[in-house]
């Protein structure tokens, strides 16, 4: 589902300072997390872009979230938040927004002795989110046109080795196949056409296929290891149609 948090950052431009683009990395040995964010500018016209936008890893050593920020070229002011992610329970997570610790150096702005930082807004208390959530956060918005840009943030946890054996790790690897799954489903329902013809005609048989390859594993984890695995190997695969 999405969870939709309403911070718009006080940071007026004048031309929105990314189209669509995106971030993927890993944060936390421990969390074994990969935070996406897919950044958009709503509506996407007109398409005038200015200055620059980003993201950093937030901590050294062993990150625990992302910095992101936004800089307006023309007016030499930059703005952006902290996202900082820690451990919930299975397949949960809080995360805790704040103000932009990044100077205008570390985001290797030119001159950055002439860059200024608008001021923080009142951010909302820590979210607990899951895998099948994607947070939506308004970032910035160009007065002239209503034009925002808009963080879509998801996270989602590779595997579940930092987990002792047990209930706790079956719950976890749980979570992680039914948020597969999830994404499997979304991806056929996306194919069009003869592609998409295709690929759900072959999809009884793969079903059939992975019923055989985990069923006969000696235990609840293995088994459920083995369906993550192959349902990552067929969203993959479904590229390819």
């Amino acid at each position: 589902m999405r969870l939709i948090i309403s911070v718009v950052l006080l940071f007026s431009v004048h031309a929105i300072a990314c189209g669509q683009s995106g971030f993927s990395g890993s944060i936390g040995a421990v969390l074994d997390t990969t935070v996406t964010i897919e950044s958009k500018t709503e509506p996407p016209k007109p398409d005038v872009l200015t200055g620059r936008s980003g993201t950093a890893f937030l901590g050294k050593g062993r990150p625990q979230g992302i910095s992101r920020y936004l800089a307006d070229s023309k007016t030499h002011r930059y703005t952006g938040y902290d996202m900082k992610v820690e451990a919930a329970g299975p397949g949960q997570y809080r995360v805790t927004f704040s103000a932009l610790t990044l100077s205008a150096a570390d985001m290797n702005l030119p001159d950055p002795a002439n860059w200024n930082m608008s001021p923080a807004p009142v951010f909302p208390p820590p979210q607990i989110v899951t895998n099948a959530d994607t947070i939506v956060l308004s970032i910035m918005e160009n007065p002239a046109t209503g034009q925002k840009v808009v963080d879509y943030i998801q996270l989602k946890r590779r595997n579940c080795d930092a987990v002792g054996d047990g209930v706790t790790k079956t719950s976890c690897l749980t979570s992680i196949l039914q948020d597969e799954r999830r994404a499997l489903d979304e991806k056929l329902n996306r194919l069009e056409g003869p592609r998409g013809t295709a690929a759900r005609g072959s999809q009884q048989s793969w079903e059939k296929y992975k019923e055989d390859a985990c069923s006969a594993l000696d235990t609840e984890v293995k088994r459920l290891e083995c369906e993550v695995q192959l349902t990552r190997s067929r969203i993959h695969d479904l590229g390819t149609y």
